[in-house]
């Protein structure tokens, strides 16, 4: 039975802010992570943005979390960039949004 996605957004252009693109029909691992203003979340565990030296693993195969680890350089680094892009990338789309409806495009 085709998803409401899959009726909506079918064949439809859209923008991907990044992470997992629901509508794709093969999985990507390196895309299943979340983030908000807080925290980054992937397979690996959390990390609390604040502080992105220590991550909290996942205790096995539950949805509970270890205590918190050290957070290798690199990945911390890949955090930040991917952050400051994301930030990037949406005061553009809103900056592009403001111009399309005052008229205005640059």
């Amino acid at each position: 039975m085709p998803t409401l996605y899959n009726l909506s957004l079918s064949g439809k252009p859209y923008f991907n802010i990044g992470g997992r693109d629901l509508l794709m029909t093969r999985d990507d691992p390196q895309r299943n992570f979340g983030f908000n203003e807080s925290v980054w979340i992937n397979s690996k565990g959390t990390v609390n943005l604040d502080d992105t030296s220590k991550i909290y693993p996942w205790h096995g195969d539950s949805l509970t979390l270890d205590a918190a680890v050290d957070n290798p350089a690199l990945s911390q680094e890949k955090i930040s960039m991917f952050i400051d892009l994301q930030r990037t990338f949406i005061n553009w789309e809103v900056t592009q949004a403001n111009a399309l409806t005052s008229g205005h495009t640059k």
